[in-house]
């Protein structure tokens, strides 16, 4: 395939992302709150025993200082608590609480719902290939952009 064609698909590929990835800033918004704290809140609601901050941030593909921001501002609202591990007393078990959950099934079952359902039209075959594409696609990229 010449160069221009594949250059033509690089630019058609990322407007089909970033399209995909603002449908869940819309989402966040509508919430009143940022999309980076859509995917803290994401990663806790599936974690209900809890994680620390470096789960989180792997999980919600964040810095440590986002992440730590979006903690400081759930604990004010008293969504989250932070329980002090004993094997590592410098790394915080985070854990909704009772309002932040109530708060988080207000926002996060539908997204996992409307995800489910957007997955679901597609065929078998279809999602198979979705997934292996994309991972092959963001592996190559990451080897490309690796930093030495």
């Amino acid at each position: 395939m010449k160069e221009s064609e594949v250059y033509k698909n690089v630019v058609h590929y990322v407007r089909l992302r970033d399209t995909q990835f603002d449908v869940y800033v819309r989402y966040a918004k509508r919430f009143g709150i940022p999309v980076k704290s859509l995917f803290v809140l994401n990663a806790l609601y599936y974690t209900p025993d809890g994680c620390n901050q470096r789960e989180i941030c792997l999980k919600a593909y964040s810095s440590k200082q986002t992440v730590s921001a979006i903690i400081k501002g759930y604990l004010e609202r008293r969504y989250v608590e932070l329980t002090e591990l004993p094997t590592d007393r410098r790394n915080n078990l985070v854990r909704l609480t009772e309002a932040g959950r109530r708060y988080a099934e207000g926002i996060v079952p539908s997204l996992t719902k409307a995800e489910t359902a957007a997955m679901a039209r597609l065929t078998p075959n279809q999602q198979t290939m979705l997934v292996e594409l994309t991972t092959v696609f963001g592996n190559h990229l990451q080897e490309l952009l690796k930093e030495d």
